[in-house]
This record gives structure tokens, C-alpha cells and sequence, in this order.
């Protein structure tokens, strides 16, 4: 038995796919909203980052305002998802990778969708719009065990179906791609212009983590 690498599931075609992104969505800027331990690391790696890059081009004055807005208590959002972008293009899993997506397929009867979530919030995020919508599951994996009360003609039929839906070399034939969270999103919600939570916004995404880290001693 091998580990899951990804969770699937169909809905029937009446559904509004749309509603239940645009939900997906809302759920996942909730989730990131409150994960302290993570907006901490994605100032805290962002403001690294800076610092080594200033060393380098002490006259760069994007880097100048970054750091002047971080002494003030400010949140610079574009330096942020800039950084967010290029730890996304690399080869390593970075603990500031906060892109979700979703890859749909369809058939004349139902939407396919396969997630390949990695964090907890995203484990979390699929497990509530499995409630609100009653996504049904529909992984199949070769190298995994056939699910607790699926019978193997059932689990085949899976087989058969997304080898329908895909090339045999994995890729799309008829697959759309829907973004649930990535470095825009994030953008969304920490900008001035857009959120409209805590009047503190520095506070409530950077040094109010600081308290709550400690208490955990994480």
C-alpha cells in the first residue's frame, strides 16, 4: 500500500461548480486567515529575504521601502507575494507555498475533481466542502488499497473512467483548472484595499503572532 497522493471526487453536472469554488475559496482565505504559525513564516521568510537581498543592492529602493515599512509596522503585499511566487517555481516544498488548486473533468452526468492538497488547512478546507456539497469520493490509485466498501468492479470502473478522462501519460484531455488559494489571493486578504477585518491589519498578520507562538512554544 502506497501513500495517497491526492483526493478525488465527482458531483453531479447539475451542480453550479462555480458556487462551490467561490465557496472553496471563502473557506480557504478563513483557514489561512487564523493559521498564525504560517502567516508568521511568510513574514518572517519574507522579511529574511529582504534583509539578504539589501546586503547585496544597498541602493535597490523597492528593497528600501520594504524594510522601512517593516520597522514601521507595516505590511508590504507585493514584496510578500513575490516572494510567495518564486518559493511556488521552485523544487522544494516550502513551508511558504500556499497555492491550492483544483483540476475539473467532466463527463455528460457529473464534474470530476482532483485536489493534491499537502497542508493540514488544505486537508481542512476539502473536508468542509465534502460536507456542504456532499462531494462523492472518487479517488482511484493503482498502488493504493481499494476503499472500505467499494467492490473492485466498482473501484475498476473508477480505473476506466479517469483513463477516459485523462491521456495515458497523465495529462488533460478535457480538464479545466480552478485556483482555490495562491500568492493572490493571499494578496486579497492582507491588502488595505481589500480587507476589511481587524482595523490593526499589521498586527492581526504579523506581531500579533508573536504572543500566540510564544504561549505554544512552538
Amino acid at each position: 500500500m502506497s501513500t495517497k497522493i491526492y483526493s478525488a471526487y465527482r458531483i453531479k453536472k447539475s451542480t453550479d461548480i462555480r458556487v462551490l469554488f467561490n465557496r472553496a475559496k471563502e473557506i480557504a482565505r478563513e483557514h489561512v486567515k487564523e493559521n498564525y504559525e504560517l502567516l508568521y513564516a511568510i513574514h518572517g521568510v519574507s522579511t529574511i529575504t529582504a534583509v539578504r537581498k539589501f546586503k547585496k543592492e544597498p541602493d535597490n529602493w523597492f528593497l528600501k521601502r520594504v524594510l522601512e515599512k517593516d520597522k514601521e509596522g507595516e505590511i508590504d503585499d507585493l514584496w510578500i507575494c513575490q516572494c510567495m511566487d518564486r518559493a511556488a517555481l521552485g523544487t522544494s516544498k516550502d513551508i511558504i507555498d500556499i497555492n491550492f488548486s483544483c483540476s475539473i473533468f467532466y463527463d455528460r452526468k457529473y464534474w470530476y475533481l482532483k485536489f493534491f492538497p499537502n497542508y493540514d488547512w488544505q486537508y481542512k478546507v476539502l473536508h468542509k466542502i465534502e460536507e456542504e456539497f456532499e462531494l462523492e469520493d472518487y479517488h482511484y490509485q493503482n498502488s493504493t488499497d481499494r476503499p472500505d466498501g467499494i467492490t473492485r468492479r466498482a473501484y475498476n470502473a473508477r480505473s476506466t473512467k479517469w483513463d477516459k478522462l485523462c491521456e495515458p501519460d497523465g495529462n488533460f484531455r478535457s480538464g479545466l483548472s480552478a485556483v482555490i488559494f495562491d500568492s493572490f489571493e493571499f494578496q486579497k486578504l492582507i491588502s488595505k484595499y481589500y480587507y476589511t477585518g481587524e482595523k490593526d491589519l499589521y498586527k492581526h498578520l504579523a506581531y500579533k503572532f508573536d504572543k500566540k507562538i510564544k504561549d505554544k512554544k512552538i
